[in-house]
């Protein structure tokens, strides 16, 4: 099999490769399924929503808890800004 012709391009883990597959990923798709699930619209198997969240987890961003703790001096803000903002 090792002389499939592009046997290792489509395996391969190059940055431009993953961006690919993860623009193929449907994110809305994947979130209108589980929560029809939630909702008991449709049935799916636990492996069914581990993939689903698995895949979920590549495609949209993880928020994490963030804590800051120590003195602040003055007043500070925060901005939060969204990867998936559509621009005007």
């Amino acid at each position: 099999m090792s002389s499939v012709k592009g046997m290792h391009e489509r395996l391969s883990t190059s940055p431009v490769y993953a961006a690919k597959v993860r623009a193929r990923i449907k994110a809305g798709g994947i979130v209108d399924r589980l929560q029809k699930h939630v909702l008991g619209q449709l049935e799916m198997s636990k492996s069914q929503v581990y993939a689903a969240l698995g895949l979920l987890n590549k495609v949209v961003p993880n928020v994490t808890h963030l804590e800051h703790s120590g003195k602040v001096d003055g007043g500070f803000s925060i901005r939060i800004v969204s990867s998936q903002q559509k621009s005007a």
